[in-house]
Order: C-alpha cells, then structure tokens, then sequence
C-alpha cells in the first residue's frame, strides 16, 4: 500500500515519513509548493489523484489549506495514519485524513474528526470529541469527556482537565492548565489558563471539502 504525504514543505513531514516506515508502507512525499526537503523519500510535485494522501503540516490552518488545495487539484481519497507505536482503544473512532503520531494513547468511545492530527506521547482520556484539523501538541493530556472544536491548536505538554469543553478557533499555550470552559476564537496561556487574546485567524478555516 501507498500512502501520499501532500504538503511536504514543512519538517513535520518526516514524523509521517517514520510513521509510515515503521507500518512498512510504501511512501510518496507530494510537494506541491515545490519547496520541501529533498532528502524526503520518492520526492514528486504530482501524483495519481487515485492515490490515498494524509496532510503533511502539523498546524490546523496549514492542515486546512493542504486539504483545500488537495480537493482542488482532484484527490479523490484520505488516508488516515496510526503510528503502530499508539495504543488506542477498540471503541475509539478515527476519520479521515487523521495523523496519530508516536506513542500516543487514546481512551476508549473517543471521537477523532477529520484532518486532525495527534502528535508524540499525547494522551487523550476516554469519551472525547475532536473536531476537524485540530492540532494536539506532543506530550499533551486530556481528561476524560473533554471536547474540542474545530481547527483548535493545543500546545505541547497543556493539560486539559475533565469535561471541559473548548470551541472553534482557539489556541491553548504550551504547558497551559486548562480548568474551565475556553470560548470560541481564544487564546489562553498558563497555569491555570487565562485569556490572552482573540485568535486572528479564525475566520480562515473552511470545512473538510470531503466530509
């Protein structure tokens, strides 16, 4: 099987890149921008639109843009890539387009919606929602019946306590103790996490073209 990393003009494409060897996957890096490493692995700016592709970025509004541009162009599937280091639970549902990176644990009955990706050693606690493109930073924990929204960014190594609910938008500061509700667009820095501003960016996000 052949998995197309689109979007490759970001270093985070090599997470995916061991991801995909450590699966034995065969890989192709799509470079679109024409600007990535290329010391990547079977390096071409277009592939067969019959080609099963994940979003090479890490952040949500890079993910957005990667899924934009990829359903422009034609591609037709999603891939969704599970690092085999992950232990995720049995009742655990994965959309498309997902990245789960090394080492991360999932809890059972979660929700993981499309484009989001999960990175390196992040917990998440069982009967979670995670919304489309969302972005869960390395080591990062979650509680159990946290929900997250749309094109959220969580920082590395942030907490989220239980049943905390964050909307659309917002950015949680690395390390940040989050212990109550976040409202859509904020930015929240701290422990325990307070507002720092309004997202600027929010307005940018469109829907998964494929969901």
């Amino acid at each position: 099987m052949t998995t197309g990393i689109f979007g490759v003009a970001t270093p985070y494409a090599w997470e995916i890149v061991e991801s995909l060897k450590r699966a034995n996957q065969e890989i192709l890096c799509i470079d679109n921008l024409g600007k990535a490493d290329s010391r990547l692995p079977n390096l071409v700016p277009e592939a067969d639109l019959n080609t099963s592709i994940v979003f090479g970025p890490a952040l949500p509004k890079e993910r957005n843009s990667c899924a934009i541009a990829a359903f422009q162009l034609g591609f037709l599937n999603l891939a969704t890539v599970i690092d085999p280091t992950a232990v995720i639970a049995s009742t655990v549902k994965i959309s498309h387009g997902v990245y789960v990176n090394a080492s991360v644990t999932i809890g059972s009955n979660t929700e993981i919606s499309c484009g989001a990706n999960i990175n390196r050693t992040a917990s998440i606690g069982h009967d979670c929602m995670i919304g489309q493109f969302a972005s869960i930073g390395p080591g990062a924990i979650f509680g159990g019946h946290v929900s997250i929204g749309r094109a959220v960014f969580i920082g590395a190594g942030a907490v989220i306590m239980p049943k905390i609910h964050i909307a659309d938008f917002v950015i949680i500061g690395a390390g940040a103790v989050v212990t109550k509700d976040v409202a859509a667009g904020e930015v929240v820095v701290g422990n325990p996490a307070k507002f720092l501003k309004m997202n600027e960016e929010m307005a940018e996000f469109q829907q998964c073209p494929w969901h």
